[in-house]
């Protein structure tokens, strides 16, 4: 399954019960994936094989102090299942932004594994 497939799977079950409280005032209808970014980005690289598979976690820091994460491949492949909550404006990776790091956790987080549950409960 591509990055791209995951992604569509990822953010069709997020959801403002997977938000931490001070990012449930950020949920929009229009906006599904805004606040989303660290869980959905740690579920979407724990489904693709993380680090032995070449991907890394990047993060950048908006003036604001909110941050934006993502995965990079060793390719220069951009995976980002929140993208779209940035509605056309410039995104981090796009402006050379942004630094590889790592989780806060070597296991998924609960909202990371929360999101890879509802992705993988079989289809009825």
């Amino acid at each position: 399954m591509s990055p791209q497939d995951h992604i569509h799977r990822i953010k069709s079950v997020l959801s403002p019960d997977l938000l931490k409280p001070a990012y449930r005032s950020m949920h929009d209808p229009a906006n599904r994936t805004a606040g989303h970014c660290y869980h959905a980005a740690e579920a979407l690289w724990h489904m693709l094989g993380g680090r032995a598979a070449g991907w890394t976690p990047y993060v950048h820091r908006e003036a604001d102090g909110i941050t934006h994460w993502w995965l990079q491949h060793d390719s220069g492949a951009i995976a980002d299942p929140t993208a779209d909550q940035y509605q056309g404006d410039p995104l981090p990776y796009e402006r050379g932004l942004g630094k590889g790091c790592g989780f806060l956790t070597r296991q998924p987080s609960l909202r990371a594994q929360e999101i890879i549950r509802r992705v993988t409960i079989p289809v009825k």
